[in-house]
């Protein structure tokens, strides 16, 4: 992202230093005009270079628009928003586990962004789960929650957290 920021910036330059020659040569232009050593007609020259210098400083002075991040840098960005609240947790987990080929993982989803969840799945066990390899986004927060994989791809399962179950009894 930095290279093409640096390439858009050489680029603004060059636009602005070729607005300023046209501009120095159409200066030059008009001096000669006015002095009878060229004819008027080359005015029109010196206008045209004119018009072309302003067209080149509106390139280069037009303001830099940020270059959409890569999916490489999405997904790095995420994982790394995702291990830094993991460790913010306290201690290490013992495991956070990456695996999708095959597995089956029960617990609540207690992080999420727009390319990863975190599953908790033990006292200090975690899973990251990619969400494009999920069939559906899943609840947060319900223990119920499962994922199974099979062939890469993962099956959302568990019902939705219905708040109070009860106690039991009647009308419980």
């Amino acid at each position: 992202m930095e290279y093409t920021r640096q390439l858009e910036a050489d680029l603004r330059a060059r636009n602005a230093q070729a607005a300023a020659e046209l501009r120095a040569r159409a200066d030059r232009l008009a001096e000669q005009v006015a002095s009878g050593e060229k004819t008027p007609l080359v005015l029109k020259t010196a206008n045209e270079h004119v018009k072309n210098a302003e067209i080149l400083e509106k390139i280069a002075s037009a303001p830099l628009q940020p270059p959409e991040p890569s999916l490489l840098e999405r997904l790095a960005a995420s994982w790394s928003a995702m291990l830094a609240w993991i460790k913010e947790l306290g201690p290490l987990p013992e495991r956070v586990d990456v695996d999708t080929e095959a597995g089956k993982y029960q617990g609540k989803f207690v992080n999420m962004d727009d390319l990863h969840a975190i599953q908790k799945t033990g006292r200090t066990t975690y899973h990251v789960h990619l969400l494009e390899a999920l069939d559906r986004k899943p609840e947060m927060n319900n223990i119920e929650t499962r994922v199974q994989y099979e062939k890469g791809r993962g099956r959302v399962t568990g019902e939705p957290d219905r708040g109070d179950r009860g106690k039991g009894g009647i009308g419980g």
